[in-house]
């Protein structure tokens, strides 16, 4: 029987695509955008598309909510 070589090589975890240590927190990267603690968002908001409920502001999300709320 051949005897299996034990080492202790640990590999650091893979990364995750746009959260690495260059990408400033709570910047859009190409692949994710992160919140201001450092997190993904998920879902990912459609950049640049103003009928995303994701993209509208505070006003907006709470003036519709209280709409549907009074129905």
């Amino acid at each position: 029987m051949a005897e299996v070589e034990k080492t202790d090589k640990h590999l650091p975890p893979p990364t995750p695509p746009g959260l690495d240590s260059t990408n400033p927190v709570g910047q859009v990267t190409d692949d994710l955008v992160l919140t201001k603690d450092g997190f993904p968002l998920f879902p990912q908001p459609v950049l640049g598309d103003e009928l995303d409920p994701l993209n509208w502001s505070w006003a907006q999300k709470h003036t519709i909510l209280a709409i549907v709320m009074s129905l």
